[in-house]
């Protein structure tokens, strides 16, 4: 993992929005109890998010079950305890600083796509298992299930990218047993427009929607519309 020094802040709050923010005048940034209060607000919690460089910008926030996730411009990706705002890891994610976009999580794992290239993390420790670069860089977040992680790219493409190692293959038969790192790319269906909304998994479909309007559902394991 990764030592940080220059830090970020996320506010958790509670209740009706605050609509004269210009009354906080903490140099720190915060808005007091005193002003919360006044709008019936509670800060459940707040807590530093570690970034690398000063200019290094949280630029999306997702919640999933129990945990946060806060993606940032320049490659990292830090995971959070949506409860109490603990830091539990942060890993880079890209190592030339692309932007990071929100993950998709599954029961172990957590899928992440920055650049040309999709990550599967641990879940409870954010290490690296597996990388898989793309012919073009991506343009949305992933979806995921245990068997196919879903990507979307910059060519108007959704590609497939099956998790599960074929078990005809010869590296699953004694004495050839070595990691599953370099997993294929099953099938890919052309769009023909910009794809930027991340694609939900719903059980046995795929569900994506294209920037001319159309609605797209899949079945996971077959180009089958």
């Amino acid at each position: 993992m990764i030592r940080l020094s220059t830090c970020l802040t996320l506010l958790t709050l509670i209740a009706a929005p605050l609509v004269a923010l210009g009354e906080n005048h903490n140099p720190t940034g915060f808005v007091d109890e005193i002003t919360l209060g006044r709008y019936g607000m509670v800060r459940r919690w707040y807590t530093q998010v570690p970034t690398l460089r000063v200019r290094e910008r949280v630029t999306s926030l997702k919640v999933q079950e129990d945990l946060l996730f806060a993606a940032s411009d320049k490659g990292l990706l830090h995971c959070l305890d949506a409860e109490s705002g603990h830091i539990r890891w942060t890993q880079s994610i890209s190592e030339h600083g692309n932007e990071v976009f929100p993950p998709a999580l599954t029961q172990k794992h957590v899928f992440v796509t920055s650049g040309n290239r999709m990550t599967q993390l641990d879940r409870k420790t954010g290490s690296i298992i597996i990388t898989k670069e793309l012919p073009s860089a991506t343009s949305s977040g992933p979806g995921a299930s245990e068997a196919f992680c879903y990507v979307q790219t910059v060519d108007h493409r959704m590609h497939a990218i099956s998790l599960l190692p074929d078990p005809d293959d010869s590296f699953r038969k004694w004495p050839f047993k070595r990691r599953f790192t370099n997993p294929p790319i099953k099938w890919f269906y052309d769009a023909g427009s910009d794809l930027f909304n991340p694609p939900i998994v719903a059980k046995r479909r795929v569900i994506f929607t294209s920037a001319n309007g159309i609605v797209h559902a899949t079945v996971p394991d077959a180009r089958r519309l």
